[in-house]
């Protein structure tokens, strides 16, 4: 299978909140993604027609990413791939996408040292091969931790 790859559009931000959900929920059982968290960070992208990409099959969004250049030598990807979908080379693609990007702003940069970083859920055993495939390596662990409240 072979995506087809575009620039996000708002129109497309439920659908990429949907594929966000599942993409958590299959991973974590738990998501909280928002239309209004993705519209802030696609607002925080330098050039969203460039920084961030919705690939689709059939019509159905089946992955999403973005990459960042916080201009101080680190370049941050994150993407997502639909569970439905894991494991037909969405998530490839999409390393291809954001390393090439990375490629293309690396020409800009006059630092000494530049890193591309990307996150994985640590339950993403797939995500972390892949990545450790093409020469990633774990930099360090977050954990989230939370609780479910029933009274103030």
């Amino acid at each position: 299978m072979t995506p087809t790859v575009r620039p996000p559009r708002p129109e497309d931000f439920p659908a990429i909140v949907a594929l966000g959900e599942a993409f958590d929920r299959a991973l974590t059982g738990t998501g909280d993604w928002s239309v209004e968290d993705v519209a802030h960070d696609w607002r925080e992208l330098a050039d969203p027609e460039s920084d961030a990409w919705l690939l689709e099959d059939d019509g159905a969004v089946v992955g999403y990413a973005t990459f960042q250049d916080d201009g101080e030598g680190t370049f941050e990807s994150d993407g997502y791939v639909h569970p439905d979908r894991f494991g037909r080379g969405i998530g490839a693609t999409i390393v291809g996408l954001t390393e090439a990007r990375a490629a293309e702003r690396l020409s800009a940069v006059e630092l000494p040292r530049v890193v591309l970083q990307n996150a994985v859920l640590h339950s993403d055993a797939a995500a972390r091969a892949l990545l450790e495939g093409r020469g990633y390596r774990p930099v360090r662990h977050f954990l989230r931790m939370q609780i479910d409240m029933d009274g103030p």
